[in-house]
């Protein structure tokens, strides 16, 4: 998958126009990260066939056979205050998501705060990383790792990790699913804006396979049993406990 693969399926504006390419990288991430402080536009993606050191959340590494996944980085400079930052998470899993389910006909569901699933395994993740400049919010690298055709998951995996070809269909065409995501975040990215963020986070609810349910939330070490009631207007899960209601910033919901 070269640059004129994506290029002749893309049609966004901006996202993708500019694309940074690797057939082997460190992190697409790190690297997106480098360019973005070196001013590289909104909308510049660094994808890469494999990734010797790829990151998701919780300081987890991130398995791709090369060659057969999507591995891919979006620079992004929204135009919020810094204190918003937790809404962007919630904006990238629903986009991503609604993207991946156009271009293929799968339905998906989301894991806060972006985790995708489909079936109850993830096939996606996702890492918000910010780019600070004194105190200022100067960009945002948007790491997406998705699984398209792995079909070889290590054991320790296999009860937790799925690929979209896993239900017998053959390899799917990475480029057209790249496209349709990359539209989707550009559509969806005006959600960001705090008049919208009523409709960002109904849409990101609507996608949710635990809001109303109970569930166990690991977060800095502890783990917090409660019913997940929704998400608040910062982008944090709100559950009800024991002990009352708590707003989750960071943590995670493990898979069931």
């Amino acid at each position: 998958m070269d640059y004129q693969d994506i290029l002749a399926r893309l049609k966004t504006d901006r996202f993708g126009k500019e694309i940074v390419n690797f057939q082997t990288i460190d992190s697409t991430s790190s690297h997106a990260k480098i360019l973005a402080s070196e001013g590289a536009e909104e909308g510049t993606v660094v994808i890469a066939e494999e990734q010797l050191h790829g990151r998701g959340r919780q300081g987890r590494s991130w398995h791709a056979t090369p060659g057969k996944n999507l591995t891919f980085s979006l620079i992004l400079r929204p135009k919020i205050d810094i204190s918003q930052i937790g809404m962007i998470p919630l904006f990238a899993g629903v986009a991503v998501l609604l993207g991946i389910q156009s271009a293929t006909g799968n339905t998906l569901s989301l894991k806060w705060p972006n985790d995708i699933l489909h079936d109850g395994r993830k096939i996606c993740g996702i890492l918000v990383e910010s780019v600070v400049f004194r105190h200022e919010l100067s960009a945002v690298v948007v790491g997406i790792g998705l699984n398209v055709n792995e079909r070889d998951f290590p054991p320790s995996l296999r009860n937790t990790s799925a690929s979209l070809v896993m239900d017998g269909r053959p390899d799917l065409d990475r480029a057209s699913i790249l496209a349709k995501i990359l539209l989707h975040l550009e559509q969806m990215y005006p959600l960001l804006q705090p008049a919208r963020k009523a409709e960002l986070i109904s849409l990101w609810t609507q996608h949710c396979r635990h809001i109303g349910k109970e569930i166990t939330v690991h977060d800095a070490g502890e783990m917090i049993h409660g019913v997940a009631l929704g998400i608040a207007d910062d982008g944090g899960l709100m559950l009800e406990t024991e002990d009352g209601i708590k707003k989750i910033i960071s943590g995670e919901v493990p898979l069931a």
